[in-house]
């Protein structure tokens, strides 16, 4: 898990950021250079190893629960650059 802060201070280069929220929920706002990939879809392609092990992969949702378990699902499948952001979208939005 990574704080907003965090983020912010990673080159984009670096990372690739996915909203794993559904697309219903991006009406409330995203975060600037996103990949929109609802968590069932997401989980999917965990499975078959889509993702890539040289960058960091950042996913969220709107509190942070949804995405939590993104990481975890992913970690136990052996990504070791998967991190989920604390307190989701609606924390980016406070900050």
């Amino acid at each position: 898990m990574i704080t907003v802060n965090e983020l912010k201070k990673l080159k984009k280069e670096d990372y690739i950021l996915v909203d794993v929220r559904e697309a219903e929920e991006l009406k409330a706002g995203s975060i600037s250079g996103n990949k929109n990939i609802p968590s069932k879809k997401c989980a999917e392609l965990i499975t078959k190893r889509w993702f890539p092990n040289d960058k960091k992969v950042i996913v969220y949702c709107e509190h942070g629960i949804r995405s939590g378990n993104i990481e975890e699902f992913a970690k136990a499948h052996g990504y070791k650059n998967f991190h989920s952001i604390k307190g989701g979208y609606a924390e980016y939005k406070n900050s």
